[in-house]
């Protein structure tokens, strides 16, 4: 939904409902245990963080991509979100974690199509390459693969939609190193093979 307050500010309003006994009992638990869940403050990473989730919902349902699975996953990611936030409300965490996680994200949202890895970005932020990956979990709810790797397939969607290059030069653009292991992910992500979405959904 979009708000209008006035003609200088405007806001967006997400409405997530899900069943809670479809969802992981230990982040329900988790969430539990906040006296004040609503009393909590988002960063900017924090915030575009779930739009990007509730945008990857929203294309999902909009390509015919929907698939169980990937829609509860999403949902417990801007629950590990939430959780984050309140946890930083809480705890203050310090700003040099904030601001590398940051970093991360947007070097992963310039390169993904080029071979990156987490080591790389490690370095980028000079900190320790266990340091990123626990971090960078903890506050997106991912590990650096599997973000990687979301962010590469969302965007070979529109390729396959879009153009008629082949799904190997497709794999090859969106930053996979095989066509082999592109299908892969693609297939476990949506249930149909690249091929087969093409055929579908073809522009």
């Amino acid at each position: 939904h979009h708000k209008n307050l006035d003609e200088e500010a405007k806001f967006d309003l997400y409405n997530l409902k899900f069943a809670i006994d479809a969802l992981d009992k230990s982040l329900i638990s988790d969430l539990s245990e906040y006296k004040n869940p609503l009393g909590v403050y988002f960063s900017i990473e924090d915030s575009e963080l779930i739009v990007n989730e509730f945008n990857l919902l929203i294309s999902t349902l909009d390509n015919n991509l929907y698939n169980h699975r990937m829609t509860k996953n999403c949902a417990e990611r801007i629950l590990n979100i939430f959780l984050c936030a309140l946890e930083k409300t809480e705890k203050s965490e310090t700003s040099a974690e904030n601001e590398a996680i940051w970093k991360a994200i947007k070097y992963i949202e310039k390169n993904f199509d080029k071979n990156i890895n987490l080591s790389d970005i490690a370095n980028l932020m000079n900190v320790s390459e266990n340091y990123m990956g626990v971090y960078f979990k903890k506050h997106t709810g991912m590990n650096f693969t599997n973000y990687l790797n979301r962010k590469r397939i969302f965007y070979s969607v529109s390729l396959l939609k879009e153009t008629d290059m082949s799904i190997k030069e497709i794999a090859f653009s969106s930053g996979f190193n095989s066509p082999e292991y592109f299908t892969r992910v693609f297939t476990s992500a949506f249930s149909k093979t690249p091929k087969e979405y093409r055929k579908e959904n073809k522009l």
